[in-house]
């Protein structure tokens, strides 16, 4: 609505322009409308950058954990661990698609799960690093999954028209 308000200002600005209270509301009008353009670049361009660093983040921790899952589960089929095979029948999508605070947790119990057997699990191409590495994922993750919530939480200013 201000954007119509603005554009039938500018098409009558010969009929306003000599009346001083008019010409000064609109003056600040203007001033309200530039403001509220540049928060809304502010606050765009702060957010994606959150909200790609959190993305790259979880796509890295979800690769290795669905990763490290693939080959714990062919280790439990081989021992014939029914339990642990199903914790890690997970696919990809099974990881990346839940709630951000449930991808870190499923991350976790794959971790969890695989750190028990590590001493077995080298044939199976894992080695203790491969956890350390899962672990420093999560751990990564779980610092900037509430990131973009933060930076809007810390956007908020006063409204414009109380200023």
């Amino acid at each position: 609505m201000f954007r119509v308000v603005d554009t039938t200002c500018d098409v009558y600005v010969a009929v306003w322009t000599p009346l001083v209270p008019f010409a000064t509301a609109v003056a600040a009008f203007k001033a309200k409308i530039k403001a509220i353009e540049d928060e809304i670049e502010t606050q765009s361009t702060e957010l994606d950058g959150y909200a790609m660093d959190k993305g790259k983040k979880k796509e890295t921790m979800v690769r290795k954990a669905h990763s490290v899952a693939n080959q714990v589960f062919a280790y439990a089929e081989d021992v014939g661990d029914t339990v642990l095979r199903e914790k890690m029948d997970v696919s990809y999508s099974d990881l990346i698609a839940p709630r951000d605070s449930i991808v870190g947790q499923k991350c976790q119990g794959i971790h969890t799960e695989a750190n028990a057997v590590i001493a077995s699990l080298a044939p199976y191409g894992i080695l203790p690093l491969d956890l350390t590495d899962l672990q420093g994922f999560i751990d990564a993750y779980e610092l900037v999954i509430s990131a973009p919530r933060v930076a809007i939480t810390a956007m908020v200013r006063t409204p414009y028209f109380i200023r």
